[in-house]
């Protein structure tokens, strides 16, 4: 698996990757694997070469608070997994003639500070552990597909938005229609951002609302098939 990272320098009490809690001295510029420096159209890049499931443990998708139930972890562990492992073995690149498969932003792909924030996140790695090897998968065509799950943050409580309402003229998307369809999300609707348009594109899972779901007592695998219509979740095979 290889991530691409902004990272223009590293090493300890360098500001370029600050840590996220803004306490002072640390950051997050250390990381598990290869480091590889290359030229990308004139500019330094630095990509981080590792196994997927080290790739997991520095996703800093959900953070260690107390308030968020375990099994909501474990639905993000899986969700992106799944969405990595899609762009390495789908045939759909996210990053078509570039030397990596990833990137560390959430706005482009996902959310990775890499063995920093892995040393601060016990919580994260007992999910990533305790999934290990799963993903949302669809059988279309006679074969099995892994899922490029797409999830974000809340709904306004009424219901998630069907990919066909949102991206009519994406390939993939359009291809699995089936699978994200517009879902009830009652449980959606986080009261600290009511209204607000980041709580994203509105296809697939809902964070809040898996979070609320986590709460009542619901599995991680029932809360991803809540969400996501006709798809397994299953330990992956390269085979």
């Amino acid at each position: 698996f290889r991530n691409w990272d902004r990272i223009p320098s590293f090493g300890a009490g360098l500001p370029e990757r600050p840590d996220l809690s803004g306490r002072a001295g640390l950051n997050d510029n250390s990381f598990r694997g290869v480091l590889e420096f290359r030229l990308d159209g004139g500019k330094m890049i630095v990509i981080n070469e590792l196994p997927l499931e080290d790739y997991m443990k520095g996703i800093a998708e959900e953070p260690e608070s107390d308030d968020i139930p375990q099994e909501k972890r474990k639905v993000i562990a899986v969700l992106a997994r799944s969405y990595a492992l899609h762009y390495l073995i789908s045939g759909y690149e996210k990053f078509p003639d570039k030397p990596y498969t990833a990137a560390d932003s959430p706005k482009i792909f996902q959310k990775y500070l890499g063995y920093g924030f892995e040393q601060r996140a016990p919580k994260w790695l007992e999910a990533i552990e305790e999934t290990s090897g799963e993903v949302v998968t669809v059988e279309k065509d006679g074969k099995q597909h892994v899922l490029r799950a797409a999830y974000f943050s809340c709904t306004d409580g009424e219901r998630t938005k069907s990919a066909t309402e949102v991206w009519a003229e994406n390939e993939y998307f359009q291809k699995f229609s089936e699978i994200f369809q517009s879902v009830p999300d009652p449980l959606g609707d986080d009261p600290k951002r009511s209204g607000s348009e980041a709580c994203g594109h509105q296809v697939g899972l809902s964070g809040y609302g898996a979070t609320q779901k986590a709460k009542v007592g619901e599995s991680y695998r029932d809360i991803i098939l809540d969400y996501y219509q006709g798809v397994e979740v299953r330990r992956f095979s390269p085979r």
